[in-house]
């Protein structure tokens, strides 16, 4: 467990090196534009879950807190699940991040942090906002209520 990683926006877990599969490294996988299944999971690092992981800051009406303990609530719910299992490990699907990571930019797109005009620690220097969620609460909520082991190979 790591925390208190330091502050930067569009480096996220900087300057923690966390090595995935295939001896992949998060932060250069990620640079300035870092993506994650409900900001939480990342395909390619099994058994690695974020707390105010990418685009899960809050810009508009809710509480941090609340939001925190979703993501606190959904890891869990994967630990829980990998113990009553006999797996030793979970991984995010790649087309389920994709997936999200899409819905999440279309859901952005609608908002004042991508306007053209619009400047702020938001967006990361190619103009993609990585920082903050477009969703209501009530909807982030009951999508991490349980994780769906669907969207993840049990090995």
């Amino acid at each position: 467990i790591a925390f208190a990683t330091g502050f930067h926006a569009s480096r996220l877990l900087c300057p923690m090196q966390i090595t995935g599969r295939a001896v992949r490294e998060l932060g250069q996988l990620w640079g300035e534009d870092p993506r994650a299944y409900l900001g939480i999971t990342v395909p390619g690092f099994p058994n690695l879950f974020c707390l105010y992981g990418p685009a899960t800051n809050l810009a508009h009406a809710g509480s941090i807190i609340f939001h925190s303990e979703c993501q606190v609530r959904y890891a869990m719910g994967c630990i829980k699940a990998l113990i009553e299992s006999g797996h030793a490990a979970m991984d995010c699907r790649e087309e389920v991040c994709d997936a999200f990571n899409q819905k999440l930019d279309a859901a952005l797109a609608r908002t004042v942090w991508t306007h053209p005009g619009m400047n702020s620690w938001y967006k990361n220097s190619r103009g993609r906002v990585t920082a903050t969620s477009p969703w209501r609460l009530v909807d982030y909520w009951r999508w991490t209520r349980e994780p769906d082991l669907r969207d993840y190979r049990m090995t």
